[in-house]
């Protein structure tokens, strides 16, 4: 109910995530804002992403449980793709 955790695997990632903040050893984090998928070369945006990702995050727990996953999103009316 409202914003309660409702199960281990909520309480667990709450924890992980508590934890890498804590321990995160970046204090100041920089931004970097990653260019728009242009459609040409996942792996490479796959790549940048990850980077990004490590020049802002670096913990013991963002180095044993931190990964990545694909979202692909299709507009059915204008056919539009958004890939992160």
């Amino acid at each position: 109910m409202g914003y309660g955790q409702q199960d281990s695997s909520e309480f667990l990632s709450l924890l992980l995530d508590l934890l890498h903040e804590d321990l995160n050893r970046i204090i100041k984090k920089p931004y970097i804002e990653l260019d728009d998928y242009d459609g040409t070369n996942e792996e490479k945006l796959a790549k940048e992403s990850w980077d990004i990702y490590n020049r802002r995050n670096k913990s013991v727990i963002s180095e044993h449980f931190a990964g990545q996953f694909k979202s692909l999103l299709k507009c059915n009316k204008c056919n539009y793709v958004s890939i992160t």
